[in-house]
């Protein structure tokens, strides 16, 4: 790799860890633009996989206090079964047709932010859909907390209540993900040992992001993440 690629790959995974710190996710959404131009979308997805892992374990550990573990509990079964169903895709769609699929799903969860101002009423017998969507969506670019966050935000009644359950829900795919990519050997031995030299980047990004979490102007931030998620899910889909 050259300097400009190695470049990319700090930017992507500390920038990317900062927002994950700040609101639950959107580490893959924001990193992996950035990274396919490194990686192919199977080996990004790969070389991410480890960072999610630590980052679900020191999380889950700061905020289990106000995770809901009755919500977290019930997903299991339903976001395991969209999970396994997720890495399927992964393993066999071709990487340009996931970049585009990324870029539509990028495209999409701008637009449902921005102009579907009424929140989305998930009826309680439908919930096991939220789970095999928000899991498949997790097994395929890392990221199920847009179908998560609308059902949360029904059923809690803070912001952090919804933010701590979130990371709570997001880890049963994280920690499923790591050994699924060993097992169908996405996860090389090169890409993890990638991944172990930049996790300075990716420890830095996760615990800035965390210490500001309520510091930081929302509504600025928001529409910063929402500005590059769109320019980079048109760009994906131009590709």
């Amino acid at each position: 790799m050259d300097a400009n690629q190695l470049i990319l790959i700090a930017v992507a995974v500390g920038v990317g860890f900062f927002a994950q710190g700040l609101v639950g996710f959107a580490a893959s959404l924001i990193a992996f633009p950035i990274l396919l131009q490194v990686f192919t979308f199977q080996e990004a997805t790969a070389f991410l996989s480890f960072y999610f892992v630590v980052f679900s374990v020191y999380m889950v550990y700061k905020n289990h206090a106000m995770i809901d573990k009755k919500i977290v509990k019930n997903f299991i079964i339903t976001v395991t079964l969209g999970f396994l169903a997720g890495v399927y895709l992964l393993k066999s769609l071709d990487s340009a047709l996931l970049q585009k699929l990324l870029g539509a799903f990028l495209v999409l969860y701008v637009l449902q932010t921005l102009f579907l101002k009424k929140k989305i009423n998930w009826p309680d017998k439908f919930n096991w859909v939220a789970g095999l969507l928000g899991g498949a969506a997790a097994g395929i670019f890392l990221s199920g907390g847009q179908v998560f966050g609308t059902f949360l935000d029904n059923k809690l009644s803070s912001a952090a209540e919804v933010r701590a359950t979130l990371i709570g829900v997001l880890a049963i795919g994280n920690f499923l993900r790591f050994p699924s990519l060993i097992a169908t050997h996405l996860l090389t031995w090169d890409l993890f040992k990638l991944s172990i030299i930049f996790f300075p980047m990716f420890l830095v990004g996760m615990l800035v992001g965390q210490k500001l979490f309520s510091r930081l102007n929302d509504k600025a931030l928001r529409f910063l993440i929402l500005l590059f998620l769109i320019i980079s899910g048109f760009k994906l889909l131009l590709i």
